[in-house]
């Protein structure tokens, strides 16, 4: 997908990972943005993209760490640069691990992705879950008790 594509695309998220390789490189000769900049556009505040190749299996547990601490609160800045520590002290201190990983954007926290607010979320949707089947069954009786109201109506013209 040519990163242009991206601007007319409405992604409606806080936060876009690009874990792929060489995702946050520019190619100018291309004369395109590069997909970082793209998303920014569309209206993404945080992007977490890659300067060069790195290993998968690094970069998983990477990710993993990563997520793990957006899961218990913090911003993206902080959640990517706790993940990079948590690299160096597992052994991977050198900067071609994790290095590569770059956020452009904010140090806000991922709305509805804390471990905090799952609960209220998971709360919040059954609720409306039960108010849609409360509707659905209401209305329901309503237009059965309307279908009977019309036949008994009937009955009584003829």
């Amino acid at each position: 997908m040519l990163s242009i594509s991206f601007l007319s695309i409405d992604l409606n998220a806080h936060l876009v990972v690009l874990s792929g390789c060489n995702t946050g490189r520019i190619s100018p000769s291309a004369g395109l943005p590069g997909m970082t900049s793209a998303i920014i556009l569309s209206g993404v505040p945080n992007v977490i993209s890659s300067l060069w190749n790195v290993d998968d299996e690094v970069t998983a547990q990477l990710m993993e760490s990563f997520y793990a601490n957006l899961r218990s609160g913090i911003g993206v800045r902080d959640a990517l640069k706790k993940a990079k520590l948590d690299m160096i002290r597992s052994g991977k201190s050198d900067p071609f691990y994790w290095g590569a990983f770059i956020l452009t954007g904010n140090n806000e926290k991922v709305l509805g992705f804390s471990d905090e607010s799952a609960p209220k979320n998971r709360i919040t949707l059954g609720f409306l879950v039960a108010g849609l089947s409360l509707l659905f069954l209401l209305s329901m009786v309503f237009v059965v008790l309307r279908a009977i109201r019309r036949r008994d109506l009937t009955r009584m013209q003829l």
